[in-house]
């Protein structure tokens, strides 16, 4: 039970972000007033500009302002279309354009200022939209020097606008500053030297700008939304995973990020926009979590005020017809379809990152579940009507050839408390004291989160929220991928899968409450409704997806599994008479064996169906349905072989007495031992051929699989011999 698998290492880890280049609605007004060249650059670029990338990086060098001005925004919009990208960085534009971020010494007006935004906005699209090799060379091109360069310049305009005393000359700088941050963002989530390059050399001093821009009480702070929101964003992104940011956050920051967080003091600029405001609040939550995680109950409180805010349906619908009637004969968006996308970029981005919080907090290794403490305080919610908020305060050996024909290997498979109980008196690391200090530790922390749980109805809202982007996404149907809306349809798609990816950490929360009292029959009504749930939502959202082979379609089934095969395993963990009967139905049944089954379904997929089946197989209803297919995945050689360990570690559990009423029916009927010793030698030869230094984890569960197969094919042979005496 990890952290969020939605949440990808940072090199791999890209938000969705609006186009930096005066790219906000919210802060048009704001922002210089742009040239009739530069709306002719947007509407006809595609067809006129395409094949003079070398003049227009010529330009880029060009002693005159205007012409380097132009040319910064020509390709500012030639980096959106990938072949121009791939032309422009062929063509050198990375050191052009890292040199043009140095000013020309003597150029001081406010044109020279307007000409570095223009650069400046060309190299935050560049990183934007580059990819994870772009920023590195960027980075390596002296990208986070150049930047830091241009800081102190904004200075001075920065404290103007928080005292609220901006002089007409301050627009182009707090721009600058706008444009720099989003450089330091893109190229931090996708560089890990850079940034570790903006940790040790510009840190302090930015986690210092940044929190007094996101946490600013001034009534008369006049910046543009856009910038308060992409300093949160790059905040975020700093902090995270990053403990040597930790010292440059006194008490005054964190108090400043709780009161943006609990809507007690909200920025100006983004007050009166609830939209803005929630997204700035989740974003500063985040960042807390980053340095402290902050309690369940807090946590949980402001993540469903965010996720009720968003009206998903009626986004789904404004989005839609955006994207019918807000384009232009030219390709581009009407500015109403601009801040429709705005609100929609805003307002999902919101709910992504409140999900994948939650999610975090319900993973193993959350240390924030304890309320540490708090007061009974309550957090006001801000002016939204969503209700108050609480404060709980290498090497291994080659198998020998008969190794795995000891029979004994299979009897001391089926030990497992013996095996568990001798492991443990092995470690003997902690002391009897220390054990169980950490048990009782972690049990109040299990506890505390179930509780919260409860309170906030999590699992409803996960279910309810999940068939509403369902419902959404087919909304969507119209739009095609060249659509500028294609990224909001994406990140609707990505909250149905944190929505299982949080339904996910809940159940397994659940399992490991002390003796799973969840999941014991007392419940059963409880835990038997969502079972039925869990397959109701993710078919009827599957349905409303482009196809079952689609790359996202594929993500969200892995992500429903993965919840189905937590709430399976939490009944599984029950023994006794308080143990639950799932009794799931042939069409759930059908549904992961046809998920397991489908064309591109991933080995991750398929793992987690065959778990999920493994266990349902118990049920003698349904176990002449999963046995063929467990067995075919075992001796299948196109099964990935952590498929086939799983699978004939289910048989081996599900199969393991005579006495199982579906023994003698299914298996023994069924020539499931024959089938197996068929395939034993060649499921060895597999197992042999995979490299133990690369994938060792499956090597390891390989091989012991493998050892067990020969000791349970003679198992049951005996046994079936004993019972014709």
């Amino acid at each position: 039970m990890g952290k969020h698998n939605n949440r990808p290492p940072r090199k791999h880890h890209k938000s969705a972000r609006a186009n930096p280049i005066y790219g906000s609605a919210n802060s048009a007004a704001d922002q210089p007033a742009a040239e009739p060249v530069e709306e002719f650059v947007s509407s006809n670029l595609n067809e006129i500009m395409k094949d003079q990338i070398v003049p227009i990086i010529k330009k880029l060098q060009s002693e005159k302002k205007d012409e380097r001005s132009w040319a910064a925004a020509a390709v500012s919009s030639l980096i959106l279309d990938a072949e121009s990208r791939v032309k422009l960085l062929k063509g050198g534009i990375i050191p052009v354009l890292i040199a043009g971020l140095t000013p020309i010494q003597g150029e001081t007006d406010q044109e020279t200022d307007t000409t570095l935004v223009d650069i400046a906005g060309a190299v935050s699209n560049l990183a934007s939209f580059g990819g994870e090799e772009v920023c590195a060379e960027l980075e390596r091109r002296g990208c986070v020097p150049a930047v830091s360069t241009l800081l102190p310049l904004t200075k001075d305009a920065l404290e103007r606008a928080l005292a609220g005393t901006t002089k007409g000359g301050d627009v182009p700088m707090l721009a600058l500053f706008e444009q720099c941050v989003s450089i330091l963002w893109a190229i931090c989530e996708s560089s890990d030297a850079a940034f570790s390059s903006v940790t040790s050399s510009i840190g302090g001093v930015l986690v210092d700008m940044l929190v007094h821009i996101i946490a600013s009480t001034s009534a008369s702070f006049t910046v543009p939304a856009s910038l308060i929101v992409v300093s949160a964003q790059c905040l975020n992104t700093l902090t995270e995973d990053n403990p040597k940011l930790h010292p440059y956050f006194p008490s005054h920051h964190i108090t400043s990020l709780t009161a943006v967080a609990q809507a007690k003091q909200l920025p100006h600029p983004v007050s009166n926009d609830k939209n803005t405001s929630a997204y700035v609040r989740i974003l500063s939550t985040s960042i807390l979590c980053n340095i402290n995680p902050l309690p369940t109950s807090q946590l949980a409180a402001i993540v469903c005020a965010t996720l009720d805010r968003v009206d998903l349906p009626a986004l789904a619908s404004e989005v839609s017809g955006a994207a019918e009637k807000g384009v232009t004969a030219e390709g581009q968006l009407t500015s109403s379809a601009e801040r429709t996308l705005d609100t929609a970029n805003t307002c999902v981005g919101s709910m992504q990152l409140a999900l994948e919080l939650l999610a975090n907090a319900y993973s193993e290794d959350y240390e924030g579940g304890a309320e540490n403490g708090g007061t009974d305080e309550e957090w006001d919610d801000g002016a939204a009507d969503v209700g108050m908020m609480e404060q709980d305060g290498d090497e291994d050996e080659e198998l020998g050839e008969n190794a795995d024909d000891e029979p004994e290997a299979f009897d001391e498979m089926m030990e497992d408390e013996d095996l568990a109980a001798t492991m443990a008196k092995e470690s003997g690391a902690l002391g009897a004291a220390d054990l169980e200090e950490g048990a009782e530790a972690a049990a109040a922390t299990i506890a505390d989160r179930v509780s919260v749980l409860v309170k906030f109805n999590l699992i409803e809202q996960m279910l309810n929220l999940a068939a509403t982007a369902g419902a959404a996404s087919a909304v969507f149907s119209s739009i095609g991928s060249e659509s500028s809306f294609t990224g909001v349809v994406g990140l609707v798609n990505a909250v149905k899968v944190r929505a299982f990816g949080c339904l996910h950490n809940i159940l397994t929360c659940l399992g490991a409450e002390e003796k799973g009292k969840w999941y014991e029959a007392s419940n059963s009504q409880t835990v038997i409704a969502i079972w039925n749930m869990l397959f109701e939502v993710a078919n009827k959202a599957a349905a409303t997806a482009a196809g079952s082979d689609n790359a996202a379609t594929l993500e969200f089934i892995e992500a429903a599994v993965s919840a189905i095969w937590a709430l399976a395993r939490g009944v599984d963990g029950v023994k006794g008479s308080n143990k639950i009967v799932l009794n799931p139905t042939v069409d759930q049944v059908n549904n992961l064996i046809g998920s397991s089954s489908l064309p591109n379904a991933p080995a991750s997929l398929k793992l987690k169906c065959v778990s999920a089946l493994g266990i349902l197989a118990k049920t003698p209803s349904v176990n002449a349905t999963v046995g063929p297919f467990l067995v075919s995945c075992a001796v299948l050689d196109s099964t990935p072989l952590e498929v086939t360990s799983e699978a004939l570690n289910a048989i081996y559990d599900v199969y393991a007495d005579a006495a199982f009423e579906y023994d003698g029916p299914v298996f023994v009927k069924g020539g499931f031992n024959k089938k197996l010793k068929e395939a034993h030698s060649r499921i060895k030869s597999r197992v042999k051929a995979l490299d133990k230094r690369r994938f060792r984890e499956i090597r390891e569960r390989a091989d012991e699989a493998v050892l067990n197969l020969g000791a349970f094919i003679k198992y049951k042979e005996d046994e079936a011999r004993a019972s014709k005496k």
